[in-house]
């Protein structure tokens, strides 16, 4: 989650989009210096912790501080491997060429297709967008979110304003087509083998020793380890952790 490098001026803008941050006729640098003044107004306390730790650790001047919160915050909202951006798999360009033709009548079955494949793709990733940013909101900014039907808001975003049907059910089989939909580990990988890491402890069939105890039945009998070890580990199981 910890990046220092200067973020793409559309990394910077989504940040903006996801703290509210109006970014009409402003200027790169003036973005950057309201997302820091945001966070430092409206982040929880545990968030404004980190971003204080990483930059005395690694000496940060403001400007790297900068860029570190907006990866913090990006990396914070959406899990991994989640697009940041609508994956249509087809250009802007041509997306809007489609609908063009659609509206028109002149569209063929196979462009019809793929029209419909990609607006079908925009109306999931919209609405999993507006849940993520509303749990962000929750449990970041600290900020109750309104009530809102974000599949409502995206099928008049994706198809209404367009005078197009959204197919029916919607969103149901969403998490059936998209496995960045369905999946919301952000930094968790798959566990392999015997060896365990994340930031859950094991059960007994990870450990590949079944007689002895798993680590988290020994785990208040010894401080917690240190960072980046999350659980201590007794002397009776493997190195998991």
């Amino acid at each position: 989650m910890v990046m220092f490098q200067e973020p793409s001026h559309l990394l910077i803008k989504e940040t903006c989009k996801i703290l509210k941050i109006k970014i009409k006729n402003k200027k790169i640098n003036a973005l950057l210096t309201e997302i820091q003044q945001t966070v430092n107004k409206s982040a929880s306390s545990e968030f404004k912790q980190i971003i204080d730790m990483v930059s005395k650790d690694n000496n940060l001047d403001n400007r790297k501080i900068q860029y570190l919160i907006v990866y913090l915050v990006i990396n914070s909202l959406y899990p991994k491997n989640f697009p940041i951006y609508s994956p249509t798999y087809i250009t802007e360009k041509l997306y809007n060429n489609l609908i063009h033709k659609k509206k028109k009548g002149s569209i063929n079955d196979d462009e019809k297709d793929i029209l419909d494949k990609a607006m079908y793709i925009k109306l999931c990733h919209c609405t999993k967008k507006m849940m993520l940013q509303d749990l962000f909101q929750k449990n970041v900014l600290s900020k109750k979110s309104k009530k809102r039907n974000n599949y409502a808001i995206c099928t008049n975003s994706v198809y209404n304003q367009r005078s197009m049907k959204a197919p029916k059910n919607g969103i149901r089989n969403c998490a059936k087509n998209f496995n960045w939909y369905r999946k919301l580990n952000y930094l968790k990988e798959k566990q392999k083998g015997g060896a365990h890491y994340g930031p859950y402890a094991p059960n007994k069939q990870i450990i590949n020793d079944q007689t002895k105890s798993a680590c988290f039945n020994d785990f208040k009998k010894f401080p917690a380890s240190h960072w980046p070890s999350r659980y201590a580990c007794g002397s009776n199981c493997q190195n998991w952790a």
